[in-house]
């Protein structure tokens, strides 16, 4: 697991996670609690550092506000439900849809990627002014896609 920083914002990469545990930052010495899970706020999923919850927002647990860290810009990042991650075709579904939907030039939010790591599968959008417009389009399944 990787998370940043609240400090100095610097990635800390762990492989022997007790979640919750105090943790030393090795750049900056700042004492630090590990994330409660690998969805939780500060926890960096490839190129993307998970945010705060936004306020009056109730997302479900598949969408989380994000910053893409090599453009330092808010994004969207949608997790595929863990319960699905061995069923190939839902998979190949998950990964084909962000892919349709970066070919659909009227798709807003513009899709950034679509990645796995560590097991997590997820597609990743700009984020822009309208959260919720933006999250209504994210979260519908096109049947044509």
């Amino acid at each position: 697991m990787r998370f940043q920083c609240e400090k100095c914002h610097s990635a800390i990469a762990i492989d022997d996670i007790v979640m919750g545990e105090p943790l030393g930052c090795d750049s900056c010495g700042e004492i630090l609690v590990i994330p409660e899970t690998t969805t939780s706020p500060r926890v960096i999923i490839n190129d993307f550092v998970i945010c705060e919850p936004l306020p009056d927002l109730n997302l479900p647990h598949t969408l989380l506000p994000a910053r893409q860290i090599t453009l330092d810009r808010p994004a969207w990042v949608r997790l595929m439900d863990p319960e699905y991650i061995d069923d190939n075709d839902w998979v190949i579904d998950f990964i084909y849809e962000a892919r349709a939907r970066a070919k659909d030039k009227d798709f807003q939010p513009r899709p950034i990627t679509v990645a796995e790591e560590k097991m997590i599968y997820f597609q990743a959008y700009e984020r822009g002014d309208s959260p919720l417009e933006e999250i209504d389009a994210i979260l519908s399944m096109d049947p044509d896609l």
